[in-house]
């Protein structure tokens, strides 16, 4: 999809996470671990009258975590779908969030299956603009008539999502896209990984949210000509308090989609920490977890493998 190349000047504090830190010296973190609850994983299908459309889901839900239980839900990436991610489900879940993973239909794996051509052409398609968020909010509507209603919180939800599903999770955080604006005040903060979408630097100054912003050094796209700056855009333009931008070093734009794998596996410990305390600041409004991420905690468990940015 067509990028932003320029690069916003930014007051920002620059926080250089762990310099000194050696991989051996590298102390763990509770946030990157597995939490106290198993998990059940369960599949779904839930359908908008309103646009005769279906929508198939994942689900991971804690066992045994006290109710209502916090929500985030998760949008995949362009020829993606439900079942990607499950790292970040799993993970969530074991820290008792429900982790809600619907599939944009149309825009997942049958695009891949159609070739280059057709998925440069999707890349480019901006009716996924209206399609992601709309499903989003289909999806936070009808949670209160789910089989979930008496287990959830249903009025404070974070979405989360990576590439095209970045850009729906700022859709709904407030982005002024194209003078139409999907804001759902249900929607409490956000977590974009690797926006993928064009959109001009002023688009993003409604957004007043928290987010936490994720990128990598090698985060770019031949394909669309993309370059890693240009997933710094978002950040730099939401003058809103309380943005994040965790910076992974050697992270491409498929590493956070990627299976768990010993090449990914530091970079989804990254991810799995920053993201696990930001639903715990966020959703919980647990004042450790937002200590940890500002801190230095964050700092101590990332040595020299991530760069933070706070606002």
């Amino acid at each position: 999809m067509t990028q932003l190349h320029s690069v916003a000047a930014l007051a920002a504090a620059v926080v250089l996470l762990g310099a000194c830190a050696t991989a051996r010296e590298r102390p763990q973190s509770p946030y990157a671990a597995a939490g106290a609850y198993d998990v059940k994983v369960w599949h779904d299908e839930w359908f908008d009258c309103a646009r005769n459309r279906r929508i198939p889901l994942t689900i991971y839900e804690p066992v045994g975590a006290p109710r209502p239980l916090p929500v985030v839900i998760f949008s995949h990436g362009l020829a993606n779908g439900r079942d990607g991610y499950t790292y970040l489900g799993r993970q969530w879940a074991s820290h008792g969030f429900v982790s809600v993973h619907p599939e944009h239909v149309g825009a997942s794996h049958e695009v891949e299956r159609k070739g280059l051509i057709a998925l440069y052409r999707a890349g480019n398609d901006h009716r996924y603009w209206e399609m992601y968020p709309d499903d989003l909010r289909f999806i936070i509507d009808h949670l209160a008539s789910s089989p979930l209603h008496n287990r959830v919180d249903t009025m404070r939800v974070v979405v989360a999502g990576h590439s095209l599903g970045a850009y729906a999770a700022l859709a709904e955080a407030g982005l002024d896209v194209g003078g139409r604006s999907f804001r759902d005040p249900r929607v409490v903060a956000g977590i974009p990984i690797s926006m993928s979408e064009n959109f001009p630097r002023s688009a993003y100054r409604s957004i007043d949210i928290p987010l936490l912003h994720i990128t990598g050094t090698h985060d770019s796209s031949i394909f669309y000509c993309t370059l890693p700056r240009a997933r710094r855009v978002p950040f730099e333009n939401i003058s809103a308090p309380e943005e994040f931008l965790l910076t992974i070093r050697g992270a491409n734009h498929s590493t956070p989609s990627n299976d768990e794998s010993p090449a990914d596996a530091r970079a989804h410990d990254l991810i799995r920490a920053s993201t696990t305390a930001f639903l715990d600041a966020y959703l919980r409004h647990d004042n450790a977890a937002k200590d940890w991420l500002r801190d230095g905690g964050l700092a101590r468990f990332a040595g020299n493998d991530a760069r933070l940015e706070m606002k």
